[in-house]
């Protein structure tokens, strides 16, 4: 069943892509650039259908952002899974790639750059699979995250304008490369991810709205409909000072995606040290 699931997950990302760029944390948490970050991120699945699974399945990140310089934020991240069923006392759970990457600001502009890569460290056990399957297809965000023997690069440009008003403006997009780094299911792909953002960040609370999408660019013949995945997300997240919870929740556009899962909600918690 687990190895079954897995190989539904994988088959769906292979043929629809991923919804929404991949990057170390989730672009629907308000981070905040000068700020040292721990976070955690809960992911719940509400999959389609009759779902006999356990409140603890989901995909679950552990990050962390420093700032190095000015101009300079290290970002680190690493992904845990967890499957059970109600019907039978049996459970998975499993680490997946962890992502290390830089952001690069220039405090005179509102552009910052972001490079990193998700190590091929996931397990390809089969006592691991139903847990990486779950957390693939839960956050479909970072799949990469989930899938054994792939390492991905990716590189992003971003605009991040606030207003007077504390009205928040992002776009996002840049390219996405699977490599094959073992006995990966996963071919070599490419791919170019994009999101557009809009929300208020006031001194309690921020809220954040917006689309976020992937082009499938290596794959042939298909049309554009079967090259692009979309979803669309929210988010609010109380300023406590240092400690901000959070929730958000996702909602897929498409039917392949949807067919698999109604929606995906989230809680969050980040302390933020000077």
């Amino acid at each position: 069943m687990y190895r079954f699931m897995f190989v539904v997950a994988l088959s769906a990302v292979i043929l629809i892509s991923v919804s929404v760029p991949v990057s170390a944390q989730s672009i629907w948490l308000n981070q905040g650039q000068e700020n040292k970050v721990i976070a955690v991120e809960f992911l719940k699945p509400n999959f389609d259908g009759e779902d006999n699974t356990t409140f603890a399945t989901s995909a679950i990140f552990f990050s962390v952002r420093l700032p190095l310089s000015k101009r300079l934020v290290f970002v680190g991240e690493v992904p845990f899974a967890h499957v059970g069923f109600e019907d039978f006392d049996d459970s998975q759970s499993a680490f997946g790639n962890p992502y290390v990457g830089l952001e690069i600001h220039n405090p005179d502009t509102p552009l910052f750059a972001e490079l990193g890569l998700r190590a091929p460290l996931a397990s390809n056990d089969v006592d691991k699979i139903g847990a990486l399957g779950v957390g693939l297809i839960t956050d479909f965000d970072r799949a990469e995250a989930y899938i054994p023997d792939v390492l991905t690069v990716l590189g992003r440009v971003n605009y991040h304008r606030t207003s007077a008003s504390n009205i928040v403006f992002r776009l996002r997009g840049g390219p996405t490369l699977w490599l094959d780094a073992g006995d990966a299911i996963a071919e070599t792909e490419f791919f170019l991810d994009y999101s557009a953002q809009v929300g208020y960040n006031g001194e309690l609370i921020s809220l954040i709205g917006g689309f976020t999408g992937r082009l499938i660019v290596s794959e042939e013949d298909l049309d554009l409909g079967e090259r692009t995945v979309h979803q669309l997300g929210a988010a609010a997240s109380l300023n406590l000072g240092t400690v901000r919870p959070g929730v958000h929740v996702r909602f897929p556009l498409d039917d392949d995606l949807s067919q698999a899962i109604d929606f995906v909600f989230g809680l969050h918690l980040g302390v933020h040290l000077k």
